[in-house]
């Protein structure tokens, strides 16, 4: 008998600032992360993936951390998710994670804001598992690009013309860890166009693309977790093109790793 996925659909809210959101505060410092907050007390049953959808306050770049344990015992499962209440248009992202996390296990969070004073971000946080045998979800994930002093991605640069490419930006030399699924984030775009960034393995001048075509407009960014396996110690980059004319536009990009 063959293995079949049942998933099972989750979707406890915690109705707080608005229905099914819950109010996470920043720190009033800027890019600094403030403490916790509680998303779900404790999971009914055993997840194999994790559904959330984050946006934050207007004007002002995100990098928000997914924990999971006791209050005091926190331990990030899903670091520096990058979002923007960007300064040309508003955005949010809405992500699914192959992850496992037991039943029981209290789900939180926290992040940082690009601006000095207290925001707010909005989270719903839900989950589905599997009644028979599935795919085997990550303990963990880690995240390529971000900067955490700025609260921002990595700046890719497009080519001066529509749909002109620029070139490869280093998100990191050697990858730590093995990859199987990978979690674009591109966010904070210096005009409201659409922008498709592509991502490469290989070394400086001989760039493999591996994934092509991310799109990021001005609605909200759903962009798919890819399943493209990556050997640990490869060098990963990534390029954009945006479709308008010169000058040359930036867009930020951080990159999800789920072992």
């Amino acid at each position: 008998m063959g293995d079949f996925n049942v998933i099972q659909g989750y979707g406890r809210g915690q109705a707080m600032a608005a229905p099914g959101f819950v109010t996470v505060s920043s720190s009033v410092n800027a890019h600094v992360k403030g403490g916790y907050t509680t998303l779900l007390a404790s999971l009914d049953f055993n997840w194999k993936m994790l559904h959330f959808f984050l946006e934050c306050d207007v004007n002002r770049n995100g990098l928000f951390d997914i924990a999971v344990g006791g209050a005091g015992a926190e331990q990030v499962i899903f670091p520096n998710i990058f979002v923007a209440g960007s300064f040309v248009i508003f955005q949010a992202l809405n992500h699914s994670i192959p992850v496992d996390i037991s039943a029981g296990s209290r789900l939180s969070g926290r992040w940082q804001s690009s601006v000095a004073g207290v925001a707010t971000a909005y989270v719903i946080a839900n989950g589905s598992g599997s009644g028979f045998t599935g795919p085997q979800g990550a303990k963990a994930a880690i995240t390529l690009g971000a900067i955490t002093a700025t609260t921002r991605g990595t700046t890719l640069l497009t080519g001066a013309g529509v749909n002109v490419v620029g070139a490869w930006i280093e998100l990191t030399p050697a990858l730590a860890v093995a990859a199987r699924y990978l979690a674009p984030m591109p966010a904070n775009p210096d005009a409201n166009a659409s922008f498709l960034i592509d991502i490469a393995v290989g070394a400086a001048g001989v760039e493999q693309v591996i994934a092509s075509g991310i799109l990021w407009t001005s609605a909200a960014v759903c962009a798919p977790v890819l399943c493209r396996p990556v050997a640990a110690g490869q060098r990963l980059s990534a390029r954009a093109s945006v479709a308008v004319g010169a000058p040359a536009r930036n867009i930020d990009f951080v990159l999800g790793i789920i072992p």
